[in-house]
């Protein structure tokens, strides 16, 4: 342990970075509203001491349907107490609900995204509690929303339609240059089977 004070994992492997028969003095878990209950308890079986890092008003694991229905049935035949439902908590709902005394810290130092957008959050989310502390680098819109028209557009995991929007409309309208690789598109589809 001298030689690697700190050791960076993800909650799954990080039983498996150190010997079984030794124990972190500290283990640190960012984002945890995003770490699901059975890999987090996996991080803390093997922890003196923990912190857990997050925010519960930001986006919590996924479970899909498979898994969901999965752990519901061990959980009807556990009896276990709510707080331990896998499709309900993530490590940070469970953690803030079984020790609601714990102390919490608002990280209130916003560094990270557009004034703008983050303003949006800090008056919607946080009670304007955040400090902002990014600037606006141009005058262009922080954010543009498009919707198309709904329609049997998407093909396997393809919308032409979206595509036609974002290359006819998008591109041309927010006078955006692609050719540099400084454009990312983001879109939430998911090819669902019928």
């Amino acid at each position: 342990m001298a030689a690697y004070p700190v050791i960076l994992s993800t909650t799954y492997s990080l039983r498996s970075s150190l010997s079984s028969a030794l124990m972190y003095d500290y283990v640190i878990i960012d984002e945890s509203s995003q770490v699901d209950l059975a890999t987090g308890a996996l991080a803390l079986s093997c922890a003196k001491k923990a912190v857990v890092v997050g925010d519960l008003k930001q986006l919590p694991n996924v479970v899909d349907s498979r898994t969901a229905k999965t752990t519901d049935k061990i959980f009807a035949e556990s009896g276990l107490p709510e707080v331990y439902r896998y499709k309900n908590h993530s490590l940070l709902s469970a953690v803030t609900e079984l020790f609601p005394n714990a102390p919490r810290v608002l990280l209130r130092e916003h560094y990270r995204c557009h004034p703008k957008i983050i303003e949006f959050c800090n008056q919607k989310f946080y009670n304007g509690e955040l400090i902002i502390l990014t600037e606006q680098k141009s005058e262009r819109q922080p954010l543009a929303v498009y919707q198309t028209v709904e329609g049997n557009h998407a093909r396997d995991r393809v919308n032409q339609r979206q595509i036609d929007v974002i290359k006819q409309e998008v591109i041309p309208q927010q006078k955006l240059t692609v050719s540099n690789g400084s454009v990312g598109i983001v879109t939430p589809y998911r090819n669902l089977t019928r």
